[in-house]
């Protein structure tokens, strides 16, 4: 195989639902964000050529999103990994576990609850050109996680501190990364450990440990979930480089947008969901809507917590209707109540 690199499932292996959860990002065990504390990132980058690859990395984060574009005001870091070949005599891909230590600032800390999603993007090095394919390593595409094994996506909520049975009303972006207008499908389900053991194998990932570790991994089904979508629409913008007084894309290992952000995402106080909602939207469990190219959209998910519980986990869902069905992203949520007092 010409291009070896990969980020989490091996080229040829389908990408389906979850694939937001991709293990080859470790944010760590740190459950919020502080812009005075430094976190560490690991992305682990597997090769499964049978020769050695010089490779380049990129890391970025957004607001909670569905889609992602790589915004070059986002970027986290970048580095150049040397990535081993596949060892043939085991029959194993190599890896190359790169650490990125990263102060996010107010700006990233300051909204969401402290939680923010992943993008990791990683071609070959140095950076290819555009149409140079799989050979000359091409351009990672971000808009494409499903079909680009690339990429990774790390897209978990852990939204603690909810009083007892107060509902969550949570806002993020539903956004389209393609630069073309697509009819879209949003959609939210709870998640139980009976009905679906892939995403809670990702849920209770050692790392994550801490937001269940009081009342143990004993989830609850929410009495109701539901979708509404918010009045505020933006557009990204394609991000260029001046080289020589023109525009040059290939500058970039990958096509970056500059994306400006929503007002409201993270969890939302019910005064603030009442004015983003409007008097005439109900909540519903999916949601039908088009999305011009490059547009971020806000959205709003809400779950009513069920009796006997502390912890609720569900799943948004995200994809194409028109021009033709495609997954375009998700975010996992894992809601913890506080604990009553007697």
């Amino acid at each position: 195989m010409c291009n070896g690199l990969y980020l989490g499932s091996a080229q040829g292996v389908p990408r389906t639902y979850d694939f937001w959860a991709n293990p080859a990002i470790d944010p760590g065990t740190s459950n919020d964000l502080d812009p005075n504390f430094t976190q560490t990132i690991q992305v682990t980058v597997s090769n499964q050529a049978t020769y050695q690859i010089p490779s380049a990395l990129d890391l970025y984060w957004s607001d909670p999103t569905t889609g992602f574009h790589a915004d070059p005001t986002r970027l986290i870091g970048s580095d150049t990994p040397l990535c081993p070949p596949h060892n043939s005599l085991t029959g194993t891909d190599s890896q190359t576990v790169v650490a990125f230590s990263w102060l996010p600032g107010s700006t990233a800390a300051g909204t969401n609850g402290g939680h923010v999603c992943l993008l990791a993007l990683t071609s070959h090095n140095p950076a290819p050109v555009p149409g140079g394919g799989d050979c000359g390593g091409g351009y990672p595409d971000a808009a494409n996680p499903t079909t680009d094994f690339r990429t990774a996506i790390h897209n978990i909520q852990l939204v603690v501190g909810g009083a007892h049975n107060k509902s969550l009303h949570f806002g993020f972006a539903a956004t389209n990364p393609f630069r073309f207008p697509v009819g879209t499908q949003l959609c939210v389900r709870p998640l139980t450990p009976e009905h679906h053991a892939q995403e809670f194998e990702r849920l209770l990932a050692p790392e994550r440990n801490y937001a269940f570790a009081e009342c143990g991994t004993r989830f609850g089904t929410p009495n109701r979930v539901g979708l509404v979508l918010g009045p505020e629409r933006i557009l990204a913008q394609p991000y260029k480089v001046v080289i020589a007084d023109k525009d040059d894309e290939r500058f970039f290992r990958h096509p970056l947008l500059r994306s400006p952000r929503l007002g409201f995402t993270g969890p939302l106080t019910k005064e603030i969901e009442t004015m983003l909602r409007g008097p005439d939207q109900r909540y519903e469990e999916c949601l039908h809507f088009d999305l011009l190219p490059s547009e971020v959209r806000q959205a709003i998910v809400t779950v009513e917590p069920g009796e006997g519980a502390d912890l609720f986990a569900f799943q948004v869902i995200h994809e194409t209707t028109e021009p033709k069905p495609r997954l375009l992203g998700g975010i996992n949520f894992i809601y913890k109540l506080r604990k009553r007092l007697y």
